[in-house]
């Protein structure tokens, strides 16, 4: 459901500038989804320009939803590339005894 909200809010760039009230499609998904007006908030913007295209509560500083982790994901497929792995590793001062690692504290 929260995918049609983001599609609803890129179909509102083609409308003129809004500021005031809620696109009439997006508000019809919010409403089905159960999510409160007030809990939405977007600007779209013409990357040419940066003109605004479409706005809604852009004043308001909201939790970014977790659509935005798409974005991350695609900017780390993009630079890194779909075969990269990263590594981890685990580093202590201490030696394990008998397969535990005791924490010190110092």
């Amino acid at each position: 459901m929260t995918f049609r909200i983001v599609l609803a809010a890129l179909a509102a760039a083609a409308l003129p500038a809004l500021a005031a009230e809620l696109p009439a499609p997006i508000r019809a998904e919010a409403r089905a989804a159960g999510i409160p007006e007030d809990a939405i908030a977007f600007v779209v913007q013409r990357v040419g320009d940066g003109a605004t295209l479409a706005s809604y509560n852009a004043d308001r500083s909201l939790q970014p939803a977790s659509t935005l982790k798409l974005l991350t994901a695609l900017v780390a497929l993009e630079t890194l590339g779909p075969g990269y792995r990263g590594a981890t590793e685990f580093r202590a001062r201490a030696e394990p005894v008998d397969g535990v690692l005791r924490a010190t504290w110092c």
